[in-house]
């Protein structure tokens, strides 16, 4: 699984605006071919901070968005934002979750 962070940080006179756009590519991003999961959160703390934090089943299926018109799109927001955006790719070869949690919260070692 591979997963991006986008954080956009964006001119606090434009958020209304920028979000009005980010709304119309949501949805279609979600039905591409290997997406798992797109989400935009919100900092509580600055508002004018966004984060996008998607989930793709393949990095072909990555490379696939980014050569995609909507990701063409979101590059485009340039003119609202403060400061270029910031992309991470986080390649995962393995997943935990709620057993790995219980486990290290019923074991009695230090960490």
């Amino acid at each position: 699984m591979i997963i991006v962070k986008i954080v956009l940080k964006v001119l606090p006179k434009k958020c209304l605006g920028f979000e009005q756009k980010l709304v119309s590519t949501i949805a279609p991003i979600r039905e591409e071919t290997g997406c798992i999961n797109y989400s935009v959160n919100g900092e509580i703390n600055n508002q004018s901070c966004f984060i996008i934090l998607a989930e793709w089943e393949t990095r072909k299926d990555l490379i696939q968005h980014i050569k995609s018109k909507m990701f063409g799109i979101l590059r485009s927001f340039k003119a609202y934002l403060s400061e270029p955006f910031k992309i991470d790719i986080y390649t995962l070869s393995r997943e935990e979750g709620d057993e790995t949690v219980k486990m290290i919260r019923n074991t009695r070692s230090k960490y």
